[in-house]
């Protein structure tokens, strides 16, 4: 929700449709600062609350769009963008790496994998 005074700002999402329950996970950053997900049971008429997934972290969050997929062992993952330490710079960007986010829980809990060595992003 934002105001004259106080804007939020959330990052394009990344979806991921688990085919065993058939729930669509949606992940997306708030302010660059908080990572959040929800999920639809019902083909997306309604969502669940966003929950939480890292907050107040030394990253900066971003979840690139169209970038989600469930392996052949059910296995979700979602590829994203971070800048560690907040080192939150105007162009170019410097300090930048991707990650990926997975679950293998059927999106129960969301697990940080591998990270990129700076500037590979």
């Amino acid at each position: 929700r934002s105001n004259e005074s106080h804007w939020v700002s959330l990052g394009p999402p990344a979806v991921v449709l688990d085919r065993t329950n058939g729930a669509i996970w949606c992940h997306f950053a708030r302010n660059s600062s908080t990572l959040l997900a929800m999920f639809s049971k019902d083909n997306g008429a309604t969502w669940s609350k966003p929950q939480t997934l890292a907050k107040g972290s030394r990253w900066g969050w971003a979840v690139s769009t169209m970038s989600a997929i469930q392996l052949s062992s059910g296995r979700l993952l979602v590829c994203g963008d971070h800048m560690p330490d907040f080192q939150f710079r105007p162009y170019p960007i410097t300090h930048a790496r991707s990650h990926v986010l997975y679950s293998d829980d059927h999106g129960m809990t969301w697990l940080v994998g591998g990270s990129t060595q700076v500037n590979m992003t």
